[in-house]
C-alpha cells in the first residue's frame, strides 16, 4: 500500500506498512541544508491531503487539515515537530472494471 502527502511524497517513500490495528505512519518530507535554511514558501499552496493508493482499489485521498487544527496544539505546530493525527477510519473502494 501506498500513503503519502499529495503531490510531495514520492512512490519510493510512500510504501508504507499498515499496523495490526490499521495505524500507519507517513514518512516527513526531509530536506538536507548546509548553511542556508531553504524557503519552505512553496509548502504553503500545496493542499493538505493525504493520498491512498492500494493495487485493486480506486485511489482516495482526504484533507486533513480539520483534524491537524483540532488534534495538535499550537505549540507543536510546524516544521520541526513530528505530529501524530487520527483521521479515523478510511474505507477503499474497489476498482471498477466495467
Amino acid at each position: 500500500m501506498n500513503i503519502g502527502f499529495n503531490g510531495l511524497s514520492s512512490m519510493e517513500n510512500s510504501k508504507v506498512k499498515l499496523n495490526t490495528d490499521g495505524n500507519f505512519t507517513i514518512n516527513p518530507i526531509t530536506k538536507t541544508y548546509y548553511f542556508f535554511r531553504p524557503s519552505t514558501n512553496i509548502y504553503n499552496m500545496v493542499p493538505a491531503e493525504i493520498l491512498f493508493y492500494a493495487p485493486k482499489y480506486d485511489p482516495f485521498k482526504i484533507d486533513y487539515a480539520n483534524f491537524y487544527s483540532t488534534q495538535v496544539p499550537d505549540e507543536s505546530r510546524g516544521y520541526s515537530h513530528f505530529s501524530k493525527i487520527n483521521v479515523g477510519i478510511i474505507y477503499l473502494t474497489p476498482e471498477n472494471h466495467n
